[in-house]
């Protein structure tokens, strides 16, 4: 097979900070795209200057991988920034030979139309990791009506969902009624090892019970109903300790709350981990209180690392856990229904252990091998014009 150049756009390498899921699976995947025969080069569209982003850019370049940083962040809504890394974007493609255009994130995707306007040849894709796109104001959504269920549809090559949910979404958009074919389920992954680490034996009730989270400090997080229930699960059990780890724009925000809640002891904000499997193997309980979600990945590395898992029951975390057979489902937004699952979770340590080891089956599915194999047949269709 001829080499092929493949261009995978990110917002940026901040992993855990202003970036996240979607960032670091385009990292594993051109990991595993790279010995296949491709070219992958990742262009970061904004340089942000962190511990997290230095420390992925000397992952990626100990791998082999070309990265390129186009901007600096100055935050959302950064014209000159995003202006400056589309023209870094263009004058590289006009100085290389380029196949394949591969956006995971909505700006990326508005640059991968614009370089297929001026080359039609090229490819052009995206993945939707989210199953809300854009920010939830008027702007917002009017992008969405225009973008994401029109413009995306019609032009690019091809939409991959890393759900069923979002898969579903994509095909209901307007734009989409002519292009059904267009549409593909490619599921998010990550990067199995060849033996998983043994779930260790549950503590029982009168020991320390530690709970805890990774993601970006976020709104989405709904880390904010979790604080919540904090205070209903101390009366139970006084010990209990709650872990976040990430880095994110809520972070102060959300600290502050913890101290009006009286749980500052209790609440330990990690900020950016390096090694999540050595944070994960301190946990009793993983939660995911999001309040929407695409196909988390943080819940599958705990299902990896075998720790039982709560989520909140929203579309991408059901197509992971099964309320009652492989972890506990409880309605987002709801602080009330979260510390009853925990203190649930807490009386029964036969059913976290139970759990987390039922739950580790459906990881086959979602290993980054497999799942690349499958991106790499889409390239391959792609470039044939089978679809």
């Amino acid at each position: 097979m001829a080499e092929i150049n493949i261009l995978q756009l990110i917002k940026g390498l901040d992993i855990g900070g202003v970036n996240g899921g979607a960032e670091r699976f385009c990292m594993d995947l051109s990991r595993q795209l790279s010995p296949m025969g491709y070219r992958v080069t990742i262009f970061a569209f904004f340089r942000m200057h962190t511990p997290a982003e230095a420390e992925a850019l000397q992952a990626l370049q100990a791998a082999g991988l070309e990265v390129i940083q186009l901007a600096e962040w100055r935050g959302n809504g950064a014209l000159s920034s995003y202006r400056q890394a589309l023209h870094g974007l263009e004058d590289y493609v006009q100085s290389h030979p380029v196949q394949i255009v591969h956006s995971h994130f909505q700006l990326g995707t508005l640059a991968a139309l614009r370089l297929k306007r001026q080359c039609p040849s090229l490819i052009a894709l995206r993945t939707v990791h989210n199953v809300q796109e854009w920010e939830q104001t008027l702007a917002g959504r009017l992008k969405a009506h225009i973008f994401t269920e029109r413009v995306f549809a019609a032009r690019l090559d091809a939409e991959v969902g890393v759900s069923q949910a979002i898969v579903e979404q994509l095909r209901a958009h307007p734009g989409a009624t002519h292009y059904p074919e267009k549409i593909h389920l490619i599921h998010n992954a990550i990067d199995l090892p060849e033996a998983l680490p043994e779930i260790k034996p549950p503590r029982v009730e009168g020991q320390s019970f530690v709970i805890g989270s990774v993601g970006r400090l976020a709104e989405q997080k709904g880390y904010r109903f979790l604080l919540a229930a904090i205070p209903e699960v101390l009366e139970v059990i006084p010990g209990c300790e709650l872990h976040l780890a990430g880095e994110g724009e809520r972070k102060a925000e959300l600290m502050a709350v913890a101290n009006e809640l009286g749980i500052s002891n209790q609440v330990k904000f990690k900020g950016y981990l390096g090694n999540i499997p050595d944070f994960l193997s301190g946990l009793d309980l993983f939660i995911s209180s999001s309040l929407w979600e695409g196909l988390p990945t943080a819940i599958l590395e705990a299902i990896m690392a075998g720790v039982p898992v709560l989520a909140t029951d929203i579309a991408g975390n059901r197509e992971l856990i099964q309320n009652g057979k492989t972890g506990w489902l409880v309605q987002p937004a709801d602080a009330h229904a979260l510390a009853r699952a925990i203190l649930h979770a807490y009386h029964h340590p036969e059913l976290r252990q139970q759990f987390a080891r039922e739950a580790r089956r459906i990881l086959p599915q979602f290993s980054i091998q497999t799942v690349t194999e499958q991106y790499a047949q889409l390239y391959q269709r792609l470039l044939a014009g089978a679809v």
